[in-house]
């Protein structure tokens, strides 16, 4: 599911993660042609029985999977997967080992655990299903993170379910990772539109990130397509409980955003891989406005929520109010949008986000998973 909203909104979604952040924003010089020579890095294809995890050779990779209720979308993205492993295979298979771990949220149903079964003896790649009865993304995460970190995983690579890859996907990944000693990698996600979407969606990049250069700072945090090193996650101060995604969130969203901004605020070094797509099935329901209202809210109420668990206390809860009634104000200065169709409907999603930071500042969170 789409955990993003970029328009003229994403200023209000965003606003003030510079200000309320203490982040390391530096940019990296980029990288040319990350993916021509793929043997740079390498990746092991075969199952192996290999416990240990020895620096620069055979290292461990997991993909992890979180999925619920979408078996088909589920079995596509491991053929992909697969198809993909196994092309490379000749040129990768001396220093990655990979994994792929998949938790179903389905505590009934279980389709994606039984379709990944299924499908289990035909893969080139090692699976680990895993069923998480517990509703909401952040137990599903968790319990892959867990599992990865059992592993003895030295990269955690993430995707979501209705989400495939590039053919150099994890080549890419790995590759910007290593070059640059990164620990979290972004890469974009781009739509793949069931119905062609009308012109203002497609200019105001809803659906889409907007380009940037491989090795800059990304203003992204999700967990769809993004790399994240191990180590930056085994700190048993900073996860007592291991919980990593923060299971408050679970229900309302910004599980993602909550843990990404609180490892750069840490100082973890976050880059961008422009050469690592991944594509998303984007349903003709979610073109409507009202589809695209409710995500606008969300990503005020979820964004105050878990911005205001990063910088607690009086002094920035202020800020937060400021900006919102400064947003707010700019809002009404710029009614003269709804004249221009397109420009009216992005208007009334600027003020779903305004709504739901207000909502936020109330103490009223909607859940929606």
């Amino acid at each position: 599911m789409p955990r993003r909203f970029n328009a003229v909104s994403v200023e209000m979604c965003h606003v003030g993660n510079t200000e309320e952040r203490t982040l390391n924003t530096q940019k990296f010089p980029s990288i040319q042609a990350i993916s021509e020579n793929p043997a740079d890095t390498g990746l092991s294809r075969e199952r192996s029985t290999h416990t240990q995890d020895a620096v620069g050779k055979r290292a461990r990779v997991a993909i992890l999977i979180p999925t619920f209720r979408r078996p088909d979308s589920l079995e596509s993205l491991l053929r992909m997967i697969d198809e993909a492993v196994r092309h490379n295979q000749p040129s990768l298979e001396d220093n990655w080992q990979l994994k792929i771990f998949i938790a179903d949220n389905d505590a009934t149903g279980r389709e994606g655990s039984q379709r990944a079964a299924e499908l289990d003896e035909a893969l080139v790649v090692d699976l680990e299903i895993i069923d998480e009865p517990r509703p909401g993304v952040s137990y599903v995460r968790n319990r892959l993170v867990a599992a990865a970190l059992a592993w003895q995983a030295r990269y955690l690579l993430m995707i979501d379910d209705d989400e495939w890859p590039s053919g150099d996907w994890i080549s890419n990944m790995l590759n910007t990772a290593e070059h640059y000693s990164a620990d979290i990698v972004s890469g974009p996600v781009r739509p793949d539109f069931e119905v062609k979407p009308p012109a203002w969606i497609i200019d105001n990049f809803l659906f889409d990130d907007v380009p940037l250069s491989t090795g800059e700072f990304p203003d992204v945090q999700r967990t769809g397509n993004t790399l994240l090193r191990s180590e930056q996650l085994i700190d048993q101060h900073r996860f007592p409980d291991k919980e990593w995604f923060c299971v408050e969130l679970g229900r309302i969203g910004g599980e993602d955003s909550h843990l990404i901004e609180a490892l750069v605020k840490d100082g973890a070094r976050h880059v961008w891989c422009e050469e690592a797509a991944v594509h998303e099935r984007i349903p003709a329901q979610r073109l409507s406005l009202e589809y695209l209202g409710a995500r606008a809210f969300r990503c005020g109420n979820a964004g105050m929520r878990y911005r205001s668990m990063l910088m607690p206390g009086l002094h920035w809860s202020c800020i937060r109010v400021g900006k919102s009634l400064f947003l707010f104000m700019r809002w009404l200065m710029l009614s003269y949008r709804l004249l221009s169709p397109g420009l009216r409907s992005l208007h009334q999603l600027d003020w779903q986000v305004i709504r739901g930071r207000f909502n936020a500042h109330l103490g009223r969170f909607q859940q929606f998973y």
